[in-house]
């Protein structure tokens, strides 16, 4: 029986085995860990992992958010290389405006801060302060300085990127601005016990001098660990939520689909030339839910030992996925890869999404 519930929840469970690596380290270099249920486990943070999301969505759908906290050089220079003005008239006219709408300080001993914008939003935000300036320059009459600030501020509200709508937005200067984020996306963590292990390391050079012709010519101790890491994340696709907000004219059955496949086979960077720890997930089980978002990771709360590791972290997963459903009820919908190709799982999210707003 379809429920008439105004919530619908995306929930994404993985299982991947992730070899010798360092993903994603601290200020010392050391592989991230945390301490769960007793036990030290590996981690991946999930700044680390949205970032990887990100630029697979840019790649291969022309997702065109970008984050930065040059915003106002962007345009500064934009309009010197247009020869609209020189560099230093561009400076202080795009700082003064951006100021004036809460989306950079005015203060010169004030930080700059990364935050989201599209690619449309910046090409509308330059075409308001070209045509002001311009406007200044001829001396031609000119709207009142409280009526262009909230043109400016109107340039980066309209037309946002599906990845500004999935990871949100924040100006602690004016809340207007924001947009709250439809992804939620855990800490990645390994089900089984972790430790970091040493890796030392020798360059040896081709080409030496007489006088040196042993040795290395560098030589270094680098961490790295591995295991079998639990990834979750959810997508809040309720009627309310940004994804669903009709002014942004956003697909947002295509934009679940989309980030799916991203969380499904993207990989952060992180010291990759290094490890080549390129993998695909083991096991990737997906729910349409119609009460709250739920996360598996209680199922790890005791870290699994012994040589299937892989193999019984998907029957814990699969026992508490079972508890869940009799305590709380079962998803609307379920899909398990495997049963269906990741393309075909992407497609049927997609279309059950779509019968469902």
């Amino acid at each position: 029986m379809e429920s008439n519930s105004t919530s619908m929840y995306l929930c994404i469970h993985v299982l991947q085995v992730v070899p010798v690596s360092c993903i994603n380290r601290d200020d010392t270099g050391t592989p991230k860990t945390c301490m769960y249920g007793g036990t030290s486990r590996m981690r991946v943070s999930s700044q680390c992992w949205k970032r990887a999301v990100r630029m697979y969505m840019k790649e291969r759908y022309g997702d065109t958010g970008i984050r930065t906290k040059f915003i106002s050089k962007m345009l500064s220079d934009r309009l010197v290389s247009e020869e609209i003005c020189n560099d230093q008239q561009a400076t202080a006219f795009v700082k003064k405006w951006l100021g004036q709408a809460n989306i950079i300080s005015e203060k010169d001993t004030a930080k700059n801060t990364s935050a989201f914008f599209s690619k449309e939003q910046i090409d509308s935000l330059y075409e308001v302060l070209k045509k002001r300036f311009q406007q200044e320059e001829n001396k031609e009459k000119l709207e009142n300085e409280r009526t262009f600030s909230n043109k400016v501020s109107q340039a980066v509200k309209d037309r946002p990127s599906v990845s500004e709508l999935l990871f949100g937005r924040m100006f602690a200067s004016d809340p207007s601005l924001n947009y709250d984020a439809a992804c939620q996306m855990a800490h990645s963590f390994s089900v089984n016990e972790v430790y970091e292990e040493p890796d030392y390391f020798t360059v040896v050079g081709d080409v030496k001098q007489e006088e040196a012709l042993g040795g290395s010519d560098y030589l270094d101790t680098k961490l790295f660990n591995s295991g079998v890491l639990y990834r979750f994340a959810d997508i809040n696709l309720s009627k309310g939520s940004e994804l669903r907000n009709e002014e942004y004219n956003v697909d947002a059955a295509k934009a679940a689909s989309q980030f799916l496949e991203a969380f499904v086979l993207s990989m952060p960077t992180g010291s990759i030339n290094a490890y080549a720890n390129m993998t695909l997930p083991e096991n990737v089980v997906v729910e349409l839910r119609d009460d709250v978002p739920v996360s598996f990771a209680p199922a790890f709360s005791k870290a699994i030992d012994g040589k299937n590791i892989c193999q019984d972290a998907m029957h814990e997963m699969s026992q508490y996925e079972e508890k869940i459903s009799r305590l709380y009820g079962s998803p609307v919908r379920k899909w398990s890869l495997g049963e269906v190709s990741l393309k075909d799982l992407c497609a049927q999210v997609e279309e059950e999404i779509n019968r469902r707003l």
